[in-house]
């Protein structure tokens, strides 16, 4: 059997680069790509970034108890589907989810083997630098949920502080507690 692992974070944390990151640094995992109701961006690739579907498709796959996490973010729906980290998980692959902090605790209650990393902005003013093309509005609301969360950090297996400018050590910091794991 294999191992899952989860990587977590606020909005505009990091998340994403240092399991890209990762992977150009020779890191080999199996990633799990997120399903998703919202429209496909110009630079998105379908099947790397998410896997675009119709909301009512999404809604067909919640009734049916196929998916092992999901959540609605500004109107729009994401999730992560059982099967798919099942059949990885049988291949003894390495299996990564990347998802927010709430899907995340959706994982751990149903499989908690699962080992979660929580990817930590370095500071507010990181985060905010991150966040840079949000409205003053959106900025707010992710801020405030990013406050939120860092007060629930003992739920979490690993903290990994990002800063932009010390990715190496962010993703040293991933693949060594990967290693821990295995």
């Amino acid at each position: 059997m294999g191992q899952l692992f989860v990587v977590t974070g606020p909005s505009g944390a990091g998340k994403r680069e240092v399991l890209e990151r990762s992977t150009q640094m020779g890191f080999d995992f199996f990633p799990i790509v997120s399903y998703t109701t919202r429209d496909k961006r110009e630079e998105e690739v379908e099947g790397e970034d998410y896997k675009y579907i119709s909301r009512k498709n999404f809604q067909d796959m919640i009734d049916k108890d196929e998916m092992l996490e999901w959540t609605e973010v500004h109107k729009n729906m994401y999730g992560t589907k059982n099967s798919e980290v099942d059949e990885a998980l049988r291949s003894n692959e390495k299996v990564f989810i990347e998802v927010d902090p709430t899907g995340a605790r959706k994982i751990k209650e149903k499989k908690p083997e699962a080992i979660v990393f929580f990817i930590m902005p370095s500071s507010y003013e990181n985060l905010k630098k991150r966040l840079k093309d949000l409205s003053e509005d959106e900025l707010k609301a992710r801020i405030d949920i990013g406050k939120k969360e860092l007060e629930k950090l003992l739920e979490w297996d690993y903290l990994i502080v990002f800063e932009d400018d010390k990715i190496d050590q962010a993703v040293s910091d991933l693949i060594k507690n990967v290693k821990e794991n295995l």
